[in-house]
């Protein structure tokens, strides 16, 4: 037996290994081991997990569970269920999204829609925007829009006409 493992070893150093298939080490565990069928080297692997299907914990609630069927191990995660991006208020163009499930929200904006700019400004808010939708480099300037003034600046560099 000495020798034919020591042959093996030979053998597996200049030709590689040749692995069993991959097997649980308990029942109750997610690590796997293979052994060469040669040199009895043995490899072993991370864990590899029997995952069920994700889940929700509660009626009304995001929070998601999904469990190992071989070693209990219980993963997390939050899966909101988004609506669709809506204007928050009448003439104003910040946005908002509604979770179905638990009612959280998300805001973005304002996210001007070039279909009401007329004129350099937009209809809907009176914020100025010089081409279309807002650029995500421009979302830091004031679109604010000012009647007292000849011309609303959006800070971009223009010059009342």
């Amino acid at each position: 037996m000495v020798i034919h493992q020591a042959l093996g070893r030979l053998i597996c150093a200049y030709c590689g290994h040749c692995w069993s298939e991959w097997m649980y080490t308990a029942e109750d565990n997610c690590t796997r081991i293979r052994k060469c069928t040669r040199c009895s080297a043995e490899e072993s692997s991370g864990p590899e997990h029997v995952w069920s299907n994700w889940s929700y914990e509660n009626t009304g609630e995001c929070d998601q569970v999904r469990t190992c069927s071989r070693c209990d191990s219980v993963e997390k995660r939050t899966q909101h269920d988004w609506g669709n991006w809506e204007y928050e208020k009448p003439g104003e163009c910040g946005q908002l999204k509604t979770c179905s499930r638990c009612s959280a929200q998300n805001r973005q904006g304002p996210e001007h829609d070039s279909s009401y700019f007329s004129q350099g400004k937009c209809s809907r808010c009176g914020g100025v925007n010089p081409v279309g939708k807002q650029s995500s480099a421009a979302k830091d300037r004031d679109y604010s829009f000012d009647p007292c003034s000849e011309i609303a600046c959006c800070g971009m560099g223009c010059e009342p006409g």
